[in-house]
C-alpha cells in the first residue's frame, strides 16, 4: 500500500463493530457492557486507516475494538497476495478423539461437538458455573492437547498470556472474526491455525452488524477462512 486508506464507513453493532475502507472491511466482537458503558464521540469517517488501527492499543474498549477491527481491514488489503488462505472450519480437520481441549471463551456449538468424543472439554470464560477463570489458565492449558483461543481475546486482553501458556499443546488454534488479520504475530508465538473470516460484501456487512448481527447472521457476505503455520508462501 503507497498511501494509508481512508475510512469509508464504520458502525458500532451490539455484537460487532465494523470499519470500511477503500475495498475492504473488517468486523471486531464489542463486549456486551460496552454498548452501556461507552460511546464513540466523533467521526472517524474519512480518517487515515493506519491512525484508527493504532487505537487497538488504546485502554478505552471502544476504541480498542475499532482499532482491531481496522486492522482486520487492512490486513485483507495484503493477505490475498501475501498468504495461503483455505476456505472452511479448520476443526474439521483436527482430530479430537480421546484428547484434552481447552477453550477460551465458551462456544456452545463447540463443546456440543467435543464432549462426547474427547478425553476433556475445559473452558476459560469470564464467568459462569463450571468453568475456569483466566488467572488458571496456566493450569487449565498445562496438558491440553489443543487449545482453542476466541479472538475475543484481543479486545479483553490476555492473548499473549493465552499464546504463552499453550506452548505443550500440539494444536493452538486463534478462531473467531476478530482474529480475521495477518496471521503471522498469532505464528511466532505459538499458534499453529488462525480462522476467521473475509467479508466480501462490505456494505451488507456493516447493515447486519448495525442491526445486532452476529457471525451466523452474515450469510453469503462473508467466508469462514483460515491460516495454517506450516503452509504459508
Amino acid at each position: 500500500m503507497d498511501e494509508s486508506p481512508t475510512v469509508q464507513r464504520y458502525c458500532v453493532g451490539g455484537r460487532y463493530s465494523g470499519v470500511k475502507l477503500d475495498g475492504e472491511a473488517g468486523i471486531a466482537y464489542t463486549p456486551a457492557d460496552v454498548m452501556a458503558s461507552s460511546e464513540l464521540d466523533l467521526d472517524i469517517s474519512g480518517s487515515d486507516a493506519m491512525r484508527i488501527a493504532r487505537w487497538a492499543l488504546n485502554n478505552d474498549i471502544l476504541k480498542r475494538t475499532i482499532g482491531i477491527a481496522a486492522i482486520n481491514a487492512l490486513s485483507w488489503m495484503v493477505i490475498p497476495e501475501c498468504y495461503c488462505s483455505y476456505q472452511g472450519d479448520p476443526l474439521d480437520q483436527i482430530n479430537i478423539e480421546d484428547r484434552v481441549i481447552a477453550m477460551v471463551g465458551y462456544f456452545p456449538p463447540l463443546v456440543s461437538r467435543f464432549s462426547p468424543l474427547a478425553k476433556e472439554v475445559r473452558i476459560i470464560e469470564r464467568g459462569g458455573i463450571g468453568v475456569h477463570q483466566s488467572k488458571d489458565a496456566r493450569d487449565v492449558m498445562a496438558d491440553a492437547e489443543i487449545v482453542i483461543i476466541t479472538g475475543s481475546a484481543l479486545i479483553y486482553g490476555g492473548m499473549e498470556k493465552y499464546l504463552e501458556c499453550s506452548k505443550n499443546a500440539d494444536e493452538v488454534i486463534v478462531l473467531g472474526p476478530t482474529a480475521s488479520m495477518l496471521p503471522d504475530p498469532f505464528f511466532k508465538r505459538g499458534a499453529t491455525i488462525v480462522a476467521g473470516i473475509q467479508i466480501l460484501d462490505a456494505d451488507i456487512i456493516l447493515d447486519i452488524i448495525s442491526h445486532s448481527g452476529g457471525a451466523r447472521d452474515l450469510g453469503n457476505s462473508a467466508r469462514k477462512i483460515y491460516f495454517m503455520r506450516t503452509l504459508q508462501k
